[in-house]
């Protein structure tokens, strides 16, 4: 009886011996946890979708993707001194987004990924995020132009604010729009050295064309000049 119950001694102590040892492996935060934690790290990202409400109004999606339960993420912004905490528990499989309202601000987002687990308290990671502002100036009629659609000031999402005043914006619009206007395209420029081209050879060909005839005109005389002298000669032979 005194062997089994020192057995189940020694077996006691081994186990909780390797439980221990277990568990001040797990919280060294030493090379192989730091590469576990890089891996799920790096697997994390970020971005914002623009999205309209049912009244029609814009707003802002943030996104954070693949938070899993060994690290965490914290948004800050250039703003305000507000942080977004994002825990796995709070994810939808393992993402997480939260909607921003206003349109008119641009806001510099970063994402900051840091370690939760085995004694590791690192930031592994900075997502950087610019959030846009709405362009009103896009909505007159020349922004909405075809030839306008891409041009910095008539763009519906900037990451700018405009040092301009806004007369002086809608004057920069309503040149450039007479600027594409006025200024004929490259491909007219190609149709307009094609008909060019075509004109100059047609010209050539007319010019070939008429000294044939000439010749043919020139030798079609001679000829007849030639018969009638002939002829002539003959009479006075007579």
């Amino acid at each position: 009886m005194k062997k089994i119950f020192r057995f189940l001694v020694v077996i006691t102590f081994f186990t909780c011996f390797s439980l221990n040892v277990y568990a001040e492996e797990d919280t060294t935060c030493n090379y192989s946890s730091k590469a576990t934690l890089q891996k799920s790290a790096y697997n994390v990202d970020a971005n914002y979708t623009i999205k309209k409400d049912e009244n029609g109004s814009f707003y802002f999606e943030i996104s954070v993707y693949n938070i899993t339960d060994d690290i965490y993420a914290v948004v800050t912004n250039d703003i305000n001194g507000e942080e977004v905490q994002i825990y796995n528990n709070i994810t939808t499989n393992n993402n997480y987004s939260f909607n921003i309202y206003d349109t008119t601000t641009i806001v510099n987002y970063v994402v900051h990924v840091r370690a939760i687990k085995y004694g590791c308290n690192d930031e592994l990671r900075k997502i950087r995020i610019t959030k846009p502002r709405y362009n009103d100036l896009s909505e007159i009629a020349i922004c909405k132009n075809d030839i306008m659609l891409d041009y910095s000031y008539c763009k519906t999402w900037v990451n700018k604010y405009f040092s301009e005043t806004r007369e002086e914006v809608i004057e920069k619009i309503n040149n450039q729009y007479n600027k594409f206007v006025t200024e004929p395209t490259t491909e007219c420029i190609l149709c307009k050295a094609s008909v060019e081209n075509s004109k100059k050879i047609r010209k050539q060909l007319a010019m070939k064309i008429a000294i044939v005839i000439g010749l043919i005109v020139a030798i079609i005389l001679d000829i007849l000049i030639i018969i009638l002298l002939t002829n002539r000669l003959k009479r006075y032979d007579i």
